[in-house]
């Protein structure tokens, strides 16, 4: 229980590292959904967004043949991805019920 716990922070650090970097370059345009109300439109379609992404990479992967590595790699970039905008949607419901 103990590795899956350490996995677990580095994990969660590495999601807290991306919805910061996602702030970040999407600050200036308005675009960050870190400002964004739980029930923004916004919301669903950037979450689809980022899912369509880890699909596209399954589907490249199948097709053009990427060796394993370089699946893994993208892969797990994307679910990082995935991760953030899910925590960052259960962020905005938790601040709205505070």
């Amino acid at each position: 229980m103990q590795g899956i716990r350490e996995n677990a922070a580095d994990i969660a650090q590495e999601v807290l590292e991306e919805r910061i970097r996602a702030h970040r370059k999407h600050v200036a345009n308005g675009g960050s959904m870190e400002e964004k109300e739980w029930e923004d439109d916004a919301w669903l379609p950037v979450l689809v967004e980022e899912v369509g992404e880890v699909a596209r990479a399954l589907c490249e992967h199948r097709h053009l043949k990427f060796n394993d590595v370089v699946l893994k790699q993208e892969l797990r970039a994307e679910l990082i991805q995935v991760a953030a905008m899910t925590t960052a949607w259960i962020a905005a419901i938790d601040k709205d019920a505070e």
